[in-house]
């Protein structure tokens, strides 16, 4: 039996549906191809990263690290995994500073400055710092989140071998940039549960320290001139109340460099220096205290070498 032959031109017409895609969807759908195509044949995790590393290498006073790199296509931006901030960063080469890690993602566009928005959150720990960078032309600025918290223990590498501090901050503040130099800062740390444990501080034994509450209030111009506005430490039923007032002249390449003017008051409770640290009469004796039982003292000279004065 001979078979009937179909000619191209005699095809059925229900073979030719229409596409169900529209010109738009297609549209779309090929642009998305494109950016899957570029993002898993160009190395560009290899480029950020390299890109990264040569900044960061430019910071010869403060070597930072970090061991990797990921990218987020879903909410885009980037994790850095792992960072090492050298102990040179903060005058303590002997201990580095680990972050769990740095998530950078855009945000909404800026209208004041105008320019380019980021979300930012550094984790260590249980602290969470997150900052909102502007990125435009001319210059930079950065805000300070003020749901941001620093768990001192986090940081103890900060202070290891110096003086051991524990409890909570609340940190806000801003900062504006041109280019990599600092115009203008100003931020506030407060805290409610504030402690010094225990410890041996330059040969000597000093007892627990409930200070409780903690007030600083600081801004910095461009010259870099840290003016401190308010620092308070102590509540009622704290055995040490501290206030002091002052500047402090910051050297940005070399931290040690930096150098003191300030002057404060203390008050030390009874119990505190006669019972718990009676080696502190040495250094009270034959100090005046004012009529609320405050002593006097100045703190001036370098990081690297402070002169601290008790009047």
């Amino acid at each position: 039996m001979r078979k009937k032959i179909i000619l191209e031109d005699d095809l059925k017409d229900e073979i030719y549906s229409e596409f169900p895609l529209s010109k738009v969807s297609v549209f779309l759908l090929a642009i998305v191809l494109v950016i899957l195509g570029f993002s898993f044949n160009f190395p560009l995790k290899e480029k950020v990263s390299a890109l990264i590393l040569t900044e960061l290498k430019k910071n010869k006073a403060c070597p930072i690290l970090f061991e990797s790199l990921d990218f987020n296509i879903l909410n885009p931006g980037l994790i850095i995994n792992k960072v090492l901030v050298s102990g040179r960063c903060f005058q303590n080469p002997n201990s580095n500073l680990t972050l769990r890690d740095i998530k950078v993602n855009f945000s909404l566009p800026s209208i004041s400055p105008p320019g380019l928005k980021f979300k930012t959150e550094i984790s260590k720990g249980r602290s969470l710092i997150r900052v909102f960078p502007t990125v435009s032309i001319a210059s930079s600025k950065i805000n300070i989140d003020p749901s941001s918290k620093i768990r001192l223990q986090d940081f103890s590498e900060i202070s290891s071998g110096k003086v051991d501090m524990k409890g909570d901050l609340k940190l806000t503040g801003n900062m504006s940039l041109t280019g990599s130099k600092v115009q203008g800062t100003q931020f506030t740390l407060k805290s409610n549960n504030i402690t010094l444990p225990a410890q041996t501080v330059n040969n000597f034994n000093i007892p627990l320290i409930p200070l409780g509450k903690l007030n600083l209030k600081a801004k910095m111009n461009r010259r870099g001139l840290l003016t401190i506005q308010t620092f308070e430490a102590g509540g009622n039923a704290s055995p040490v109340l501290l206030e002091v007032q002052g500047s402090i002249k910051v050297n940005q390449r070399y931290v040690g460099r930096s150098t003191y003017d300030l002057k404060g008051k203390i008050n030390f409770s009874d119990q505190f220096y006669k019972k718990d640290f009676p080696i502190l009469n040495l250094f009270l004796s034959g100090k005046q205290k004012d009529s609320k039982g405050y002593f006097s003292f100045t703190l001036r000279g370098s990081v690297m070498s402070p002169r601290f004065k008790l009047r």
